[in-house]
């Protein structure tokens, strides 16, 4: 049985305490979280953000993912934002017409309910194929409230600035 992944993305969210950015590597950090519905955490939800080290200001990515117990199928990001991305997206020839065989290379958002519109199984597997650019081009702070009110996370303020180190040479 597949969780309603509509439901999740609508409901209100919130982290059910606070938590810190953790460094995977030398190179990239992350703060995961698990979320609560109702004051209920939900197994197999949660945020992802993921920021490289050395790169202030640029390339964070925001998920909501969903898991489920069996891995039937194996879930991920149903949601995602980048931010000052590296490389573009291409959404090929599907999404909104505007938006086809154009490299978007600013901050996009591959939005919830074009993905689910175009193909409830790819986003239930984590593949999201159709983003929408972010304009006017957000700063960190923009970005983080966007994420909160298109999320529906009620304590997105609670998600600190990644702890960037810059180049060291």
């Amino acid at each position: 049985m597949y969780a309603d992944l509509s439901i999740l993305y609508c409901a209100n969210k919130s982290f059910p305490a606070p938590n810190q950015w953790q460094f995977r590597n030398a190179d990239w950090m992350a703060f995961v979280s698990p979320l609560d519905v109702d004051g209920a955490t939900i197994e197999g939800l949660q945020f992802r953000a993921t920021a490289m080290r050395i790169r202030p200001d640029e390339f964070v990515s925001f998920q909501l993912e969903y898991y489920p117990p069996r891995r039937q199928p194996k879930g991920g990001p149903f949601a995602r934002v980048e931010w000052r991305p590296l490389r573009g997206h291409n959404n090929k020839m599907i999404g909104p017409l505007e938006f086809r065989n154009k490299v978007q290379k600013c901050t996009h958002h591959h939005e919830f309910w074009l993905n689910w519109q175009h193909n409830p199984n790819s986003v239930r597997k984590g593949a999201l194929d159709i983003a929408v650019p972010v304009e006017p081009e957000p700063t960190y702070e923009d970005i983080v409230a966007f994420v909160g009110k298109e999320f529906s996370i009620s304590n997105i303020d609670w998600l600190p600035i990644p702890t960037w180190s810059g180049a060291m040479f």
